[in-house]
């Protein structure tokens, strides 16, 4: 598959620096450097409490509240059950 990209001068030229000092091309380089990347099975990411609480924060939030009444009494639990 061919792929071509737009790579900013800046980022070009540090890739083409890396690629000196490894002793490969540029296209190598950049190669190998994906494949590593394709290849790495990443561990799960750790959040601090304070981050998990912030995402479930948003979780909830994303969704609408019902403050509508609910009879939770014991009579509406078992009516119609013959008692």
């Amino acid at each position: 598959m061919d792929l071509k990209l737009e790579i900013p001068q800046p980022l070009a030229e540090a890739l083409k620096s890396q690629a000196e000092s490894s002793g490969v091309d540029i296209a190598t380089y950049v190669m190998q450097t994906l494949m590593a990347i394709a290849a790495e099975k990443r561990p799960p990411v750790r959040l601090t409490r304070e981050q998990f609480r912030l995402r479930l924060q948003e979780l909830v939030d994303a969704h609408p509240r019902n403050l509508g009444h609910v009879d939770d009494s014991r009579e509406s639990i078992y009516a119609g059950r013959g008692e």
